[in-house]
């Protein structure tokens, strides 16, 4: 459905007024996200927000007849709350000490991103998708994806940045259906190839030395390699205006960040949906099992299209994700 510029305008007034009568603040947010921070689909059906009889994942999107009510209204409060989180300010009675510029990376397949067209102010790439599902129902390898930047003022206890994954996933659960929304924030103003410190440095060459398959593919048949062989055994270099490698690891401009991961956040997140899906997952006994020793480990966002994380074991040895398997590399 394609929207003419006055319903647009008066979808952001309604919104706006919501907003005013709803007085987003730290207080207000600290409760959204203690409410649903992590939730899944299974809560929410069983929270009376979904009906049972639901479309599997990456598949169509859900429409107002797979949400109750109570679901309905909270999809629109997840979505005024990204909105006022990512553009409000005193005018709609969003109150927030923003004291840096970030920006919100997400990729959404082109059929669905009309559902985010209330994030005003963005920029739209083109992206092709290599998700594939273990269940092969919505596998997307090659699929016609957008890439939505946002820029953002963040507090500095980065409350906005958790609100603002919390209200995504709401509003994927509940409408957009994917298996993974994809999103990242990243300091616009931390740009530059410098390391926090020489212990886990990144410049210079890495060769990909193994690959194994993720411990999230539950299928019997081992998933498909031809990324195994494309990158086994070969170089990633990188440097300050790009990083040197085969296929999807190549970028040119890349905006590095450092993060410390915590073990649910390693992987595209992919230990922490194990965890979601079943609670007897531990995704701290997870990544002990793929080397990782400790509670948080020193990660490279790329800031690259296709927004692969390198996450540190050590300062020789780091790990990326790609396609149901896990890659290792050691510094040369």
């Amino acid at each position: 459905m394609v929207h003419s510029s006055a319903q647009h305008n008066q979808q952001r007034a309604e919104r706006i007024q919501r907003l005013r009568q709803m007085h987003l603040d730290s207080t207000r947010l600290s409760a959204y996200i203690g409410a649903f921070r992590g939730c899944s689909r299974e809560q929410l059906v069983a929270g009376g927000y979904l009906v049972r009889d639901l479309p599997s994942k990456g598949t169509t999107i859900l429409s107002p007849r797979h949400r109750t009510e109570r679901g309905n209204r909270l999809l629109q409060d997840s979505k005024d709350i990204l909105y006022g989180l990512l553009f409000g300010d005193e005018a709609a009675a969003v109150r927030f000490d923003r004291v840096q510029r970030e920006l919100l990376t997400m990729t959404v397949p082109r059929s669905k991103v009309r559902f985010i067209e209330f994030m005003q102010a963005s920029t739209e790439l083109k992206g092709a998708g290599t998700w594939q599902d273990p269940e092969n129902v919505a596998s997307d390898e090659r699929a016609d994806n957008v890439i939505v930047e946002v820029e953002y003022g963040e507090a500095s206890d980065e409350s906005i940045g958790h609100g603002i994954v919390t209200a995504l996933r709401l509003i994927n659960l509940l409408e957009i259906n994917e298996q993974l929304l994809y999103a990242r924030m990243t300091d616009i103003e931390q740009s530059t190839l410098s390391a926090p410190n020489e212990e886990t440095s990144h410049e210079g060459t890495w060769k990909i030395e193994s690959a194994s398959v993720a411990p999230w593919w539950a299928s019997a048949t081992p998933p498909d390699s031809g990324y195994v062989k494309q990158l086994s055994g070969k170089s990633v270099i990188f440097g300050a205006k790009q990083i040197v490698a085969p296929g999807l690891l190549a970028c040119r401009a890349p905006r590095y960040t450092w993060k410390q991961y915590p073990a649910d956040m390693l992987f595209q997140g992919m230990l922490g949906e194990m965890a979601r899906r079943d609670s007897q997952v531990q995704p701290a006994r997870l990544a002990a099992a793929l080397g990782f020793s400790g509670e948080r480990w020193k990660t490279l966002e790329t800031g690259c299209v296709h927004a692969i994380d390198f996450h540190f074991i050590d300062a020789r040895n780091a790990a990326f994700a790609l396609d149901n398997y896990i890659f290792r590399l050691k510094k040369q």
